[in-house]
């Protein structure tokens, strides 16, 4: 036969101590939570806040180069941004998020040097990335660090539609290099490690002379309709030649 037993119920005093110690709890996660919502402080507090430094270092250390290039006239600042003449702000530092640095300047890799010694130089083209102007932007800096690394000459593609920058078409330009937005110019005036060209340059100086051959018939190929100049033209046959006389690996 069982025993049903009722339950005793804690003492008044000691469940409204409970009370408030919930209280208290819930109040600090919600501080805790808000905190962390207004102020982006991740879990990785210290973390977050070494990066918050550096980025506080980083504009304490580009003021001060943009004080001691601006008197150097005749040397373009690649770090430098000025967009009075187009309506912007006198002070544009924070929309710059790259720098200069002076020793990157005379850096030369050890398979650019080759080319000192007679050795043919070596190149390296690349396709515009399908995605949004930051997308396009990373993976052309990402190719311009590869190129300078690899002592290779950097084949700027030719200007053409970028996605949503190709808008009123027959209104606008819709048709876009990259020394449309970089001063690649300055780049390879003032990098002694890296050298840039177009590609028109690029097909003048390989395609043209019969030193490109397709990898998969051993024979000497030209470009399409033997076209040098590409700019505003549907870049999609290049792209394929391109890829049948260049080394294409899968990333």
């Amino acid at each position: 036969m069982s025993q049903s037993r009722t339950k005793e119920r804690p003492p008044k005093r000691k469940r409204a101590s409970l009370n408030a110690i919930l209280f208290i709890f819930i109040s600090l996660c919600a501080a805790g939570s808000f905190i962390m919502f207004r102020y982006g402080i991740s879990e990785e507090d210290e973390h977050v806040l070494h990066l918050m430094a550096s980025v506080e270092k980083f504009k304490e250390m580009h003021l001060n180069h943009i004080e001691v290039v601006s008197d150097q006239s005749d040397q373009h600042s690649i770090a430098g941004i000025s967009c009075e003449k187009y309506g912007g702000p006198e002070d544009a530092s924070e929309m710059v998020y790259w720098s200069d640095i002076t020793s990157d300047a005379s850096f030369e890799s050890p398979f650019h040097a080759k080319h000192d010694q007679g050795d043919r130089p070596m190149y390296m083209t690349f396709e515009p990335d399908g995605g949004g102007w930051n997308n396009i932007r990373m993976a052309m800096e990402t190719v311009v660090v590869m190129a300078h690394a690899m002592g290779r000459t950097l084949v700027i593609p030719p200007g053409q539609g970028m996605y949503l920058l190709r808008k009123d078409k027959g209104k606008q330009n819709i048709h876009f290099s990259f020394a449309d937005f970089f001063h690649l110019d300055s780049l390879d005036r003032e990098h002694e490690g890296i050298d840039i060209i177009t590609t028109e340059e690029f097909l003048l100086r390989e395609a043209m002379t019969g030193h490109l051959v397709d990898k998969h018939t051993g024979i000497v190929s030209f470009p399409p309709e033997n076209r040098t100049n590409w700019d505003g033209q549907d870049p999609k046959p290049l792209k394929e030649w391109l890829r049948n006389v260049t080394h294409t690996p899968l990333w």
